[in-house]
């Protein structure tokens, strides 16, 4: 009579086949996908973040009076009294769609507010920062606002 053989130690070597199997595919498929996690301008991206930093500084003293007002069909921003004549740019930035991003001229001649028509900005979600400059000075503000 023939003796039945038991299946289960196959059933594990198998197992152990194509747990191997899978890993390898992973291992391969890793070396083709490229990753760069440094860019070649390294240094020069290190300098513009400290300047970036600095920057920051010499912003937070007005941070408080940065302010986006929503109006019918506008949107107000108001900065220091301090910070008037800054000259600039505000960007408008969509986390959803970047294609939807866009920047204005700033230009606060005499004055501390600027009003934007915001009938042609598609409502949603935006991140408003502005790049500003006054006497030498360079300022950042970032606010969120929902139109």
């Amino acid at each position: 009579m023939a003796k039945q053989g038991n299946l289960i130690p196959y059933m594990i070597i198998a197992t152990f086949i194509l747990f191997g199997g899978y890993i390898g595919m992973f291992v391969v498929r890793s070396h083709d996908s490229t990753v760069n996690l440094v860019s070649d301008d390294y240094y020069a991206k290190e300098i513009a973040f400290q300047d970036q930093i600095e920057i920051n500084k010499a912003s937070l003293p007005y941070k408080k009076e940065y302010q986006l007002e929503k109006l019918e069909n506008a949107l107000a921003i108001s900065f220091a009294e301090e910070l008037k004549g800054m000259k600039g740019e505000i960007q408008f930035y969509r986390p959803a769609d970047h294609n939807m991003d866009f920047k204005l001229k700033l230009n606060l001649s005499n004055k501390h507010k600027m009003t934007i028509n915001t009938e042609k900005i598609t409502s949603g979600y935006w991140v408003v920062k502005v790049f500003g400059e006054k006497e030498g000075q360079s300022y950042f503000f970032e606010k969120e606002i929902t139109l």
